[in-house]
């Protein structure tokens, strides 16, 4: 036993695992150029193993960033404070060591327990909601035969039916929805098409197909097919993250609307774009300036602020952040909307904690080698 932890509390090992982190960054970077930044995240940085290959010819094995940060963490905790030689006379190195493991431990609970996405809001609009881009959801609305809104909600989310490739069929059932639903062929990016009289089958002559993958996760368009069934109707469709508007169909005498739709998260607060300012540079179309004046509220309070790029609004847990703004048509005269990006992090101030506690250990060590050297100095 003794054996094993002199081993992963080695410098030999430390040096190993920098390594490796070294040729994931680097081959991970590089990936950047032809992929997006969460397929490489993914791939690369939180994965236990990934095949690399050089020039699309030799595989490369590799440990992923996930299982090194793990490594590391033995590697720091074994060594740095397990094994290390412990006094009080010279702590400098321990709470140095400490800092740098409550460094890691941030980043894995950040990563495990945090929630990421962005709001999109045109001038005199308010939301409660914020989409995370990388993830979809189905939902299933029971409507109001007369006004056409929605009276009951059903989201089945994305972890249900994302391996649902080739001849794979998953159903669903609710207690408050009277009937059925099958789901397959899910695509993660997909475009329609018309069909080709007499050769393909479609829905009203549409099909869904899968396309490439963007480099950017949150321009794919995910696809997929949805079955509805009782005993005395069936409905076949598609759903598609294109969509202006969901498929309504019809079940007995009441209508019901089905979409998919970015994973949606609620906030606790709302959120009203009051004013988007923009400016730019003289005489070209590079914005040099862009901002959001808000007002955001819970029940009858409300406060006013403004967004812009390097000063974020921080409020219960959440962080906004001014990210960029479009519009929907090339027309000039189109109204322009404001895309915030949301995060909550628990681990928010954990690096700014960790940066502390190392700065005070090293500043202990370092203080107290340097007096050691003065007195043996002084000595001779």
């Amino acid at each position: 036993m003794k054996k094993i932890l002199r081993f992963l509390g080695s410098y030999k090992l430390s040096v190993v695992i920098l390594f490796f982190l070294m040729v994931i960054v680097f081959f991970g970077t590089l990936a950047q150029t032809e992929h997006g930044i969460y397929e490489v995240q993914k791939k690369y940085f939180e994965s236990i193993f990934v095949l690399h290959w050089l020039g699309n010819y030799i595989p490369l094995p590799l440990p992923g960033g996930g299982l090194l940060m793990v490594l590391l963490l033995l590697n720091l905790f074994i060594g740095g404070v397990l094994l290390a030689p412990k006094s009080l006379k010279k702590p400098g190195m321990l709470i140095a060591h400490g800092g740098v493991i409550l460094l890691i431990l941030g980043g894995f609970w950040g990563e495990l327990w945090g929630s990421y996405g962005q709001i999109s809001l045109l001038e005199g609009e308010t939301k409660s909601t914020f989409e995370d881009t990388r993830r979809w959801e189905i939902y299933i609305w029971k409507l109001d035969k007369e006004k056409r809104i929605p009276i009951t909600e059903w989201v089945i989310p994305q972890e249900q039916f994302s391996k649902l490739h080739g001849a794979l069929r998953k159903s669903f059932f609710s207690k408050e929805f009277p009937f059925e639903i099958t789901l397959m062929r899910f695509m993660k990016n997909a475009k329609p098409r018309f069909t080709i009289p007499g050769v393909e089958q479609g829905i009203q002559g549409v099909l869904l197909e899968p396309a490439p993958s963007e480099r950017e996760e949150e321009l794919n368009l995910a696809g997929i097919y949805v079955e509805i069934s009782t005993k005395e109707q069936h409905h076949l469709g598609m759903l598609w993250g294109g969509e202006k508007q969901p498929w309504v169909f019809e079940i007995g005498d009441t209508l019901y609307s089905m979409g998919i739709r970015h994973q949606r998260m609620e906030l606790p607060f709302s959120i009203k774009l009051e004013k988007f300012v923009k400016e730019f540079y003289p005489r070209t179309n590079k914005p040099r300036f862009f901002a959001s004046e808000v007002v955001y509220s819970t029940g009858d309070w409300e406060q006013r602020t403004v967004i812009r790029m390097n000063e974020p609004l921080r409020f219960h847990g959440f962080t906004l952040y001014q990210a960029s703004w479009g519009t929907a048509t090339d027309n000039p005269a189109t109204p322009v909307f404001s895309v915030l990006a949301v995060t909550k992090n628990p681990a928010e101030q954990v690096p700014l904690y960790s940066c502390i506690i190392i700065s005070i250990g090293l500043l202990l060590h370092f203080s107290q080698k340097l007096i050691r050297f003065l007195k043996s100095s002084r000595g001779a």
